[in-house]
Formats: structure tokens, sequence, C-alpha cells
């Protein structure tokens, strides 16, 4: 399960072990809950949570008889959680429009961006099709930046980002 909102520490304990956990209330415009968060994930996310910032909770959801309550697995940005979820980006430009110059700068941008990303391009020719071309040698790391470059050189829209199916 993945939720958003903002957290606040109820109550920090050390363990039996000596690591510290937590016991967290994610608030979202709906309501509260209660996320238990085990040594590892609040250690990671730790600084994320003192922070007045949204963040994204992966999380398993654990009954008793008394309450529901979450146990967290992930904390992460809100940032760093879109990230996580982009499976690979789709570059759509005009076959026509395409010659040595902007194939060179499509490539310089992809290697200024250099992540785990696949990205495909997808070479359009109005009212007959496309060609894809599977451009996993040259892997993204899909960031605003990566985005916004595309933008600025190949025009709005060329670049879209396709997201992993969530579990």
């Amino acid at each position: 399960m993945v939720l958003c909102g903002l957290f606040s520490i109820i109550k920090e304990i050390t363990t039996k072990r000596g690591d510290r956990m937590a016991f967290l209330n994610l608030e979202d415009k709906q309501g509260t809950i209660e996320v238990v968060a085990f040594a590892e994930p609040f250690t990671q996310a730790r600084e994320l949570i003192a922070g007045d910032e949204p963040l994204a909770l992966w999380a398993r959801v654990q009954h008793d008889e008394k309450s529901t309550k979450l146990v967290a697995n992930r904390i992460l940005s809100m940032q760093e959680a879109g990230l996580q979820a982009v499976d690979s980006v789709h570059i759509t430009l005009d076959a026509v429009r395409m010659d040595r110059d902007s194939l060179g700068r499509l490539r310089h941008l992809l290697m200024a961006h250099p992540g785990e990303c696949r990205a495909v391009l997808h070479l359009a020719v109005k009212d007959k099709g496309e060609a894809v071309l599977d451009l996993s040698k040259l892997p993204v790391n899909p960031t605003h930046s990566f985005f916004e470059d595309m933008r600025l050189y190949f025009g709005p829209d060329c670049a879209e980002p396709m997201y992993k199916n969530s579990d």
C-alpha cells in the first residue's frame, strides 16, 4: 500500500537491540492513521520525517482487535518516490524534423542525464505511423532537469514518463 501525507512523531523508542524506532502519525485530507516505523525505515527517513514536507509511505496493513496500523516498509520524499515509480521514458519526435544535429543533441541530452531508466524513442511520421527504437544503451535519470532540457530543445510533450504498475 502506498500513501502520502504529513508525518509527525508520536513516540520514539530504543529496541532491545539498541535500534531506534518510532510510532508516527500520517495525516492527509482524509484523516490520521498510526504508522509503526521499525529501525531500518525510520533511520533512513528520520530527517525527512522531522521536516514539514509531505512524504510517500510504502507500508503493509496490520489489524488487531483494538486498532489498524500501518507498518512502514519505506518512507521517501515525494520527488524521490516519483522517480522510483518511473519505469521508462518515452520520447516522441517528428521524424521529418530530425537531422544529424538533432539526433546528436538527443544523444548528448541522454548522456548528460545518465541513470537506470530505459528510454524509448518514437519517431513519428504524420499520417504514416512511427518507428519505435529502444534506447536501452542510453538509460536516463528521469529528473525534473531531464524533462526541462528535453522541452527546451525539442518542445513541450516530447518526453513522457511511464510509471510502473503498483503492486
